[in-house]
């Protein structure tokens, strides 16, 4: 990727996580809408038009710069050796859980408390596993996806997965601000897809309000568990009651011939 490529796609991500669209760009370069779109996708920006845009974003070319130096590509998994030394160390994976929601060093300390030396001491050790860049002034960028610590073959999922499922499940969701949805359907393949469709599109959203968010100020921002699952499923119920009819018309079958 062309340096001009890399800082088109970091501006495009900052005003993604801005909410910036390019019909709201293009008011405010006072261009269409089309105009605007031409633009990045022919990477026909000149260094006067890119000077513009970050004006009007708030920006300037260094901190476009530095954002693009940072924004590298992220693992979308853990190699053996991180697995390994994760769940051998829980406390890291709960360093991870944290830096993930957005929570600065300087918060971690303040808020549980934590031994500075010994926080430092689990940053060497996240950056030494290249999960972590550890950067001026205490700066935390993850080097992995978000979404990796969530996976069901995580070390978060391998440590408290299941208990973590039982304590988030054992609540009444009955505040206005809490959903509970259940339903056990009959669906065709094409209706599958459409679901499975949402639903991706839906953990999309939440990764990207999780990105925005994370520039928030923690007190500012609350844990919130979000859990989404789809599969083929016949309740057991529905299984003793085939066993129960498959039963009852043999009895009858026998009863017939006697």
């Amino acid at each position: 990727m062309t340096q001009t490529a890399r800082l088109l796609e970091t501006l495009k991500h900052y005003l993604k996580i801005q909410g910036i669209t390019y019909r709201i760009l293009a008011q405010r370069l006072k261009l269409s809408e089309s105009s605007v779109k031409r633009l990045f996708s022919d990477q026909s920006l000149s260094l006067k038009r890119l000077e513009k845009i970050c004006s009007v974003l708030g920006l300037d070319l260094y901190e476009l710069v530095k954002l693009s130096r940072e924004q590298q590509p992220l693992v979308e998994s853990f190699n053996d050796v991180q697995l390994k030394a994760l769940l051998s160390q829980p406390s890291l994976v709960v360093l991870l859980v944290l830096f993930v929601n957005g929570w600065t060093t300087e918060e971690l300390v303040e808020e549980f408390e934590l031994e500075e030396v010994e926080l430092r001491v689990k940053l060497g050790q996240l950056e030494q596993l290249k999960l972590i860049e550890w950067l001026p002034q205490d700066r935390i960028r993850l080097c992995f996806e978000r979404s990796v610590l969530w996976q069901k073959d995580s070390p978060l999922w391998q440590i408290w997965g299941r208990t973590n499922m039982r304590e988030f499940l054992n609540d009444e969701f009955d505040q206005s601000y809490e959903r509970w949805h259940f339903a056990a359907a009959q669906l065709s393949v094409d209706s599958r897809k459409l679901i499975l469709s949402e639903l991706d599109r839906l953990m999309q959203t939440l990764r990207e309000l999780q990105d925005v968010d994370a520039a928030l100020p923690a007190e500012e921002r609350e844990p919130t568990g979000f859990l989404l699952a789809h599969r083929a499923w016949i309740p057991s119920l529905l299984n003793n009651l085939q066993s129960q009819t498959t039963d009852l018309a043999s009895k009858n079958k026998v009863n017939q011939k006697s």
